[in-house]
């Protein structure tokens, strides 16, 4: 309409521009982005930050020691105080190794004193981890306080990955016979682990408290099977309950042990508790359970000869397996057989008045003088093979020095074997010729293998 003025529009609004994104763009790869030095001083404490610099002075391995002792001095009274604050860092933790090292008696007390309490904690953290067990090398004085303070905890640190390397070392290493009792009786109950004073092993409590066996045997057997589970049953800690366990089980009680470690004997041969519990578990299992074990064997045979203990399970099994067909095809497995008796015979090598020679033992005694008449006597082979493994030469080989004081004491057969060897017999005879007198005197004694060593001589 004229004269009326139209109402003026609203103004439109201007759009906003959409915000920048405040997220960072990626760097590419292989680019670094630059920090300014504020920040990365923020990430290190000012108290690490001079440690190391004085770290780097102690540490050097052409500093004479006067100087290092100055450094590790400036380098403790830096770190006085706070520690506890530094050893769980990965740099922190190398600094007071390097202080334990190259530090003086009161300097690693004083470590051990400002870090009591945490021993625990310590263990769980792999570079803490390795500041314990520098602890307990050097701080001898204070290694029962640090042994005590894992006391009550040995179940819950056996199945932590780091700790169980620290429990293992503590058990192997810095601990007696009463400090390792102390450790092994927490298998048997939470009720155990409060007695630190005085430690009970399994045949004490079950002859103390019998009517505390059936919780006792359970308990062992949960912590050993937990064991198995997170792969810590080859620490030597645990062999000890698995020996008592095997020792004084009844036949059900071993019967629940075997169903649990079969397929992990194995594991156990290489100390000497383990291999005497592995020998009483396989004597005690049915045929079945034999067969299952040695399957386990099947690709560590070389090994298991040619350790400590190990080989004396094998001896054992050679005596005890009835079924010899199934032995032969385990020890068959080997792909370098050859290689095998080798690593067998070395051990001959041993200085023969040690107790635990191989020799010593009659089984093995038994097995060597029938591997040795199995070159020339077919019917001596458990394994029928086209050919012979000529194991007679091999043994001579490695007694050979010894072969006159064999042939007088416990290797009386083996030499007599070999002497009935048609590539041995010559040579052995010619070497036993000139200690006729000695080995009579063996006879005469009552030693029977010695006697047909001097009729064969005759």
């Amino acid at each position: 309409m004229p004269g009326v003025q139209k109402p003026k529009s609203a103004a439109q609004p201007t759009p906003a521009k959409p915000a920048k994104s405040l997220k960072r763009k990626k760097p590419q790869k292989g680019s670094r982005e630059p920090q300014e030095p504020a920040k990365v001083a923020k990430k290190v404490p000012d108290l690490v930050v001079k440690a190391k610099e004085l770290w780097t002075q102690a540490n050097s391995t052409t500093l004479p020691k006067a100087e290092r002792t100055e450094a590790v001095n400036r380098l403790m009274d830096h770190l006085k105080g706070h520690i506890h604050e530094v050893c769980f860092r990965k740099d922190g933790s190398r600094i007071l190794q390097t202080c334990l090292k190259y530090g003086s008696t009161e300097q690693r007390d004083l470590v051990v004193a400002e870090l009591k309490g945490s021993f625990i904690a310590m263990t769980r953290q792999p570079y803490t981890r390795h500041l314990f067990s520098k602890m307990l090398m050097y701080c001898t004085s204070q290694r029962p306080t640090m042994i005590g303070e894992l006391h009550g905890n040995i179940r819950k640190l056996i199945g932590h990955k780091e700790a169980s390397q620290v429990v293992e070392e503590v058990f192997v290493v810095y601990s007696n016979v009463k400090q390792r009792t102390m450790l092994v009786q927490e298998f048997y109950g939470p009720e155990f682990a409060l007695f630190k004073d005085n430690p009970q092993t399994l045949e004490d409590i079950l002859t103390n408290s019998p009517d505390k066996r059936e919780a006792v045997f359970r308990n062992l057997l949960e912590n050993i099977t937990d064991a198995i589970n997170k792969s810590t049953i080859n620490h030597n800690i645990m062999h000890q309950p698995v020996l008592e366990y095997a020792t004084l089980a009844n036949d059900a009680e071993v019967q629940r042990l075997i169903d649990a470690i079969k397929e992990d004997v194995v594991h156990i041969l290489h100390s000497k508790e383990g291999y005497k519990a592995a020998m009483l578990l396989f004597l005690r299992a049915n045929a079945k359970d034999r067969k299952i074990i040695l399957k386990t064997f099947k690709s560590f045979v070389k090994k298991i000869c040619m350790e400590e203990y190990g080989h004396l399970v094998m001896i054992q099994i050679f005596d005890a397996l009835d079924d010899t067909v199934f032995l032969g095809k385990i020890i068959s497995a080997v792909s370098d057989l050859s290689a095998l008796c080798e690593c067998l015979a070395k051990l001959l090598e041993h200085d023969p008045n040690d107790k635990d020679h191989i020799m010593q033992h009659i089984v093995a005694n038994r097995v060597l003088s029938t591997l040795v008449k199995a070159d020339h006597d077919a019917s001596k082979r458990h394994v029928q093979r086209k050919d012979a493994m000529q194991y007679g030469p091999l043994i001579l080989k490695h007694i050979e020095t010894h072969l006159p004081t064999f042939a007088a004491n416990f290797g009386s057969f083996v030499v007599l074997a070999l002497l009935e060897h048609p590539e041995c017999g010559k040579q052995v005879k010619k070497q036993l010729n000139a200690h006729k007198k000695a080995i009579a005197q063996a006879a005469s004694n009552g030693n029977k293998g010695s006697a047909l060593i001097v009729e064969k001589l005759a």
